[in-house]
């Protein structure tokens, strides 16, 4: 039987949109037997292909490996910014140095807004832009996300007595 992801209510369909009665929602993914469902997709590892990935490809991650990416994101703009100090210094003794400082320069500025678009999906979906992503925050959400009553289906059981009472009634 198809469910809400929502509540576990059935569901009923017309021309392919699901609708939720007790939710009052039309137009989402129905589940089967009040399994929960998740949007996101965790990706087994985060890397610097990820760096260059669109803002909606981006808004498709996980949370968690958002969180992951912002802190690459981080430790790759601050390397930058070591290096744009060292360029300019010598940039400023020797005019050849100008087009890698410029280059630098502008590799550190979109570092700085993919950082910014990383950190505006979590203020999104998490309320607020994490200050620091330690180890110790990514294993403890992980942990958390294998309790077993995420994955817990939302079945209602019913009392079979009070269940036949009422179709005595009618």
């Amino acid at each position: 039987m198809k469910t809400c992801p929502y509540c576990g209510s059935g569901v009923s369909e017309k021309a392919g949109v699901a609708y939720c009665g007790f939710c009052s929602m039309k137009g989402f993914q129905p589940v089967e037997e009040g399994q929960r469902q998740s949007r996101y997709e965790k990706k087994k590892i985060i890397d610097h292909d990820d760096i260059k990935k669109s803002t909606p490809e981006l808004m498709t991650y996980h949370t968690v490996d958002l969180l992951k990416l912002l802190k690459l994101l981080r430790e790759e703009r601050r390397a930058f910014f070591s290096q744009l100090s060292m360029i300019k210094k010598g940039a400023s003794q020797l005019p050849e140095y100008k087009p890698l400082e410029v280059q630098t320069g502008n590799d550190y500025e979109n570092l700085t807004r993919k950082t910014w678009i990383v950190e505006n999906i979590l203020n999104d979906r998490i309320g607020y832009i994490p200050n620091k992503i330690t180890d110790q925050l990514l294993l403890t959400i992980s942990n958390r996300m294998e309790n077993d009553r995420n994955r817990k289906p939302m079945i209602i059981k019913k009392n079979q007595e009070i269940e036949k009472g009422i179709s005595m009634e009618r």
